[in-house]
C-alpha cells in the first residue's frame, strides 16, 4: 500500500454515535453541507450534527510530515495555507428531527401521461403525510440550509423545514434555534405517489434550491419544483442571462410559503433503475443515469436525448463538473463525436460532465440547450481510461505486512456513481472501491479498496457517501449491524493543492514517472512557484544523467574486454 494524496479523518467514532442514540437505532444514510452533517435513521428520524474544524494539535500532527518536506524543499509552510487550516474536526450533535404536522395522503389518482414529454403530473405532490414513520433511505440538505429532503422506505419523499443555526436564519415556521435534544420538522412538501412502493435511490437539489430530483429502483424520475408562483414564468425561459434581460432570477419558496402553496412535481418513466441525477449550474438540465443508459433531461420541456449511443448495463453514474473540459485536448474537442455538434452552437455556451462507462472508462461530454431553449443537445468529446494507481489503505484496512500471503492488488472493479469533489477532483464509488479523480488531468489520484470482510470501518464497506466542497463524508459499514462511524476524506481543493499533492507523492516515490507527472500536473494547473517542482526537475536531470552514464559505461566495457584479449 502507498501513501494517498487525500487524507482520512474520523469525525464521529462508533462510541460518539452510541452516546447520541439508543442501541436499536441504526444510521442508514447521510448528507453534508458547509456547516452540518445529517444522518438518517431506521426510526424515521433525522440526526443533525454541526461540523467543526480540527483542533490545533490534531492539525499539527496530521501535517507534520508535509511540513517537514516543505522545510527541506524551502517551501513556506506558514499558517496562511488554507489547506492546512481547513482540517475537519469532530462532529457535534445538535438535535434529532422527526416529521410532523403533515395532512394525510390522499388516494392516488390515475396517471395521465403527456405524450409529447412523457411526463405526468403528480397532483398529490403538495403536503401529505403517512400514518407511520418508516426508515429513512435517503437525505439531502437544501442549499439554503433551512430545509432537508428525505425519502423513506415506503417511497414517500418529504421536505422538512427546521432551524438549527442562528435566529437570524430561522424561518417563521420555527422562530427559534433548535436547542432541545429532539424537535419536530414541519413537512412543507411531499411527493406521496411518484415513488410509492419503490426504493428511492437518489435525491438531488439544484444549486439554487428551486428543484428537487428524486429517482427510484423502478425507473421513475420525479422533478419537484418549489419556484415561487410569481417567478414560475421566468423559470421556464430560455438560457438568456437574467442580467441581460433585466429580469429577476427565479427563487425558491420559503418554508412559510410552501405551507400554503403546493409544489408541482413531474414524473418521468425511464424503464430502468435510477443510479444518479445531477443538475447543471442553472438547474434547468438534469443528467440522469439509469442501469442501461444515460440521458440529459430539459426540465422545461421534458425532452431527454440519450448521451452517446453505446449500450451498457450497470449502476454507472454521471455528474456535471466545470473542469471536465480540461481533460479533453483541443484537437479531440474539435473533432468530438456525438449528436448535435452544429455550427450554430454558441462558443462557451455548453456545460461539461463526466460519465462512468463499462471497462473503467469515463466519457467527457458537453451539453447545451438549442436555440429554442428547450431542447438539450449533447456530444461525447472524449473517452478516458485512467490508469489504476497502487492502492492506498482505507480506514480499518488490515496492513499487508501483517498478512504476508494477502494479495495487495485490488480486486477488479468498475466505476459507479460519480460525485463532484471540489474544484478539481471527483469521487467515484462502487461496491469494491472509492477512487479520487484528478478531473482536469483525467487521472486517478487515489484508490481505496473496500468490501474486505476481515476489515473494519471504510475498508469493510461504505454505507453511504456525501460530498461538500472538496470533502467527502462516508458512513462506514461495520461487521456489527448496529455500529456505524463517520469518516471525512479531504481531497485537494484547488489547482495549487492538487499540484502540491502530486509533487509530495513524487518526493516519496522517487521515480522518474512520478516526477514527470508532477511536472505535467503543475504545468497544466499553471503552478510554477513551488520548491518541490524545482526538486522534481533536479531529480529528473539526475536520473537522466545516471541513465546516460550507465549507457556509456555499457558501451565501454566491450572495448576494454577486447583490449585485454589482445
Amino acid at each position: 500500500m502507498v501513501a494517498a494524496h487525500s487524507r482520512w479523518r474520523a469525525v464521529a467514532e462508533t462510541s460518539d454515535l452510541a452516546s447520541v442514540v439508543g442501541p436499536r437505532v441504526r444510521f442508514l444514510c447521510l448528507d453534508a453541507d458547509e456547516t452540518h452533517v445529517v444522518l438518517g435513521a431506521n426510526t424515521g428520524s433525522l440526526y443533525v450534527f454541526a461540523r467543526r474544524r480540527a483542533s490545533a494539535d490534531a492539525t499539527e500532527d496530521a501535517s507534520s510530515d508535509a511540513a517537514a518536506r516543505d522545510a527541506d524543499s524551502g517551501r513556506d509552510s506558514s499558517s496562511d495555507d488554507p489547506e492546512r487550516n481547513d482540517a475537519e474536526g469532530a462532529l457535534r450533535f445538535l438535535t434529532m428531527v422527526s416529521p410532523a404536522d403533515a395532512p394525510p395522503i390522499e388516494p392516488r389518482e390515475d396517471p395521465n401521461p403527456e405524450p409529447e414529454t412523457g411526463a405526468r403530473p403528480d397532483r398529490g405532490a403538495a403536503r401529505r403525510n403517512v400514518t407511520v414513520t418508516p426508515a429513512l433511505a435517503r437525505v439531502k440538505l437544501h442549499p439554503g440550509g433551512s430545509m432537508c429532503a428525505v425519502a423513506n422506505a415506503a417511497g414517500v419523499v418529504q421536505v422538512l423545514a427546521f432551524a438549527f443555526s442562528t435566529p437570524a436564519q430561522a424561518d417563521s415556521v420555527h422562530q427559534r434555534v433548535v436547542s432541545a435534544r429532539s424537535s419536530p420538522g414541519r413537512v412543507v412538501v411531499q411527493v406521496p405517489h411518484g415513488h410509492a412502493g419503490k426504493r428511492v435511490t437518489w435525491l438531488e437539489w439544484s444549486a439554487d434550491g428551486r428543484r428537487l430530483a428524486s429517482g427510484d429502483d423502478g425507473g421513475a424520475l420525479c422533478v419537484t419544483d418549489i419556484t415561487s408562483p410569481s417567478d414560475a414564468r421566468s423559470s421556464h425561459d430560455d438560457s438568456r442571462s437574467f442580467a441581460a434581460t433585466n429580469q429577476t432570477p427565479p427563487r425558491c419558496m420559503t418554508p412559510t410559503e410552501l405551507l400554503t402553496t403546493a409544489a408541482s412535481t413531474s414524473v418521468y418513466e425511464t424503464g430502468s433503475p435510477i443510479a444518479q441525477a445531477s443538475f447543471d449550474a442553472a438547474g434547468d438540465v438534469v443528467a440522469v443515469s439509469t442501469a442501461d443508459a444515460a440521458f440529459v433531461l430539459a426540465v422545461a420541456s421534458g425532452v431527454r436525448p440519450r448521451l452517446g449511443a453505446k449500450p451498457r448495463l450497470g449502476p454507472f453514474g454521471a455528474c456535471f463538473h466545470a473542469r471536465a473540459a480540461e481533460a479533453v485536448s483541443l484537437e479531440l474537442a474539435g473533432s468530438g463525436s456525438g449528436s448535435g455538434l452544429g455550427s450554430d452552437r454558441k462558443k462557451g455556451a455548453g456545460e461539461w460532465l463526466i460519465a462512468a462507462r463499462p471497462g473503467r472508462r469515463l466519457w467527457v461530454a458537453e451539453t447545451w440547450l438549442d436555440e429554442d431553449g428547450r431542447t438539450p443537445v449533447t456530444r461525447v468529446a472524449a473517452t478516458l481510461r485512467p490508469a489504476v494507481p497502487p492502492p492506498s489503505n482505507a480506514p480499518g484496512a488490515i496492513e499487508t505486512r501483517d498478512k504476508p500471503t494477502r494479495q495487495t492488488k485490488p480486486r477488479k472493479f468498475e466505476f459507479g456513481v460519480v460525485r463532484k469533489l471540489g474544484d478539481v477532483c471527483a469521487l467515484v464509488e462502487c461496491d469494491r472501491a472509492l477512487a479520487v479523480l484528478d478531473v482536469p488531468g483525467g487521472a486517478m489520484l487515489d484508490l481505496f479498496p473496500i468490501g474486505d470482510p476481515a476489515a473494519r470501518d471504510i475498508a469493510f464497506g461504505a454505507r453511504d457517501v456525501a460530498t461538500s466542497g472538496a470533502k467527502a463524508f462516508v458512513l462506514a459499514e461495520r461487521p456489527e449491524a448496529s455500529a456505524s462511524a463517520v469518516w471525512c476524506l479531504e481531497a485537494p481543493a484547488s489547482p495549487e493543492a492538487l499540484a502540491r499533492a502530486v509533487a509530495d507523492a513524487a518526493s516519496l516515490d522517487g521515480g522518474a514517472d512520478a516526477f514527470a507527472r508532477a511536472l505535467a500536473t503543475a504545468t497544466r494547473m499553471r503552478v510554477v512557484e513551488m520548491g518541490l517542482l524545482e526538486d522534481a526537475r533536479g531529480e529528473l536531470r539526475a536520473l537522466s544523467s545516471a541513465a546516460a552514464a550507465a549507457a556509456a559505461s555499457s558501451r565501454e566495457k566491450p572495448a576494454d574486454a577486447s583490449s585485454e584479449e589482445a
